[in-house]
């Protein structure tokens, strides 16, 4: 299997006009990741940071509307806590969540079978790795067309924002929404100090958008509108020293009938 992958990544990089060492350092890269949050899925709902990531979640949850809704993804679900927030909620609709930490997949699927969750599945993945492949409906397991796409705190693990968000744009129903929680750069010296520290530093694959940038971005990937719902800065506050959060809205042109 991890030769398969690797062989993958090497005709992905291949294709681009990389090189074979750009997928092995891809590669390593994810693989870092998914061994840091192995290690936080025992204590992902219980452990210090989750007060901070359930804020996150309930901050979506106020400006959230889901009327109408048939299909939400939520794109590194870590443990499930949002989905099956909302899936308690809204019976009628299908909600998927992925995450490229197996550990993480694991204990989400024996939490929501533990709640009963009739309209929830998880699935272990990488959108960086299968998000043109639920596009193009070439995934053998996740099917496009979604109402809404959660991204909680997840796309500053992401290498290529711009293709992320194509492929999460072509995975949408026309007039869906994508929904994201991604930390607020502007007038925040204390984040971005802290952005340096994560890219130069601790290297741990996580990098902060520049929020304005990241609003560019979601435009011309054809989101319009695109607004900043809600922003929050606050001191010692859900474990953190500081927190400085945006919650972002892009919404894809259109009646809401069929993908993209």
């Amino acid at each position: 299997m991890l030769a398969a992958r690797d062989q993958a990544l090497h005709d992905v990089a291949m294709m681009q006009g990389g090189t074979s060492s750009d997928g092995q350092d891809f590669a390593a890269k994810q693989a870092k990741i998914a061994a840091e949050f192995n290690a936080w899925a025992p204590t992902y709902e219980s452990g210090r940071l989750a007060p901070w990531y359930q804020m996150h979640a309930r901050e979506v949850f106020k400006h959230l509307d889901l009327s109408g809704a048939r299909r939400v993804l939520d794109i590194g679900c870590g443990t499930g806590w949002a989905l099956r927030q909302l899936a308690k909620q809204h019976h009628a609709i299908e909600f998927i969540g992925i995450d490229l930490a197996p550990d993480m997949i694991a204990m989400a699927k024996e939490l929501a079978s533990a709640e009963n969750l009739a309209n929830l599945a998880f699935f272990e993945a990488d959108w960086e790795e299968v998000g043109q492949a639920i596009a193009d409906a070439s995934h053998a397991e996740i099917k496009p067309g979604f109402d809404c796409i959660l991204a909680l705190s997840s796309l500053h693990y992401v290498a290529d924002i711009n293709t992320a968000l194509a492929s999460i744009r072509d995975s949408l129903y026309a007039g869906g929404s994508l929904v994201l929680v991604e930390r607020d750069t502007r007038s925040s010296i204390l984040t971005n100090i802290w952005g340096a520290l994560h890219k130069f530093v601790i290297r741990d694959g996580v990098e902060f958008i520049d929020t304005e940038e990241l609003l560019e971005m979601m435009r011309s990937t054809g989101f319009e509108p695109v607004s900043v719902l809600s922003s929050k800065q606050q001191f010692m506050r859900h474990g953190k020293l500081f927190t400085s959060v945006a919650v972002v809205k892009g919404v894809l042109p259109g009646g809401n009938a069929e993908p993209s």
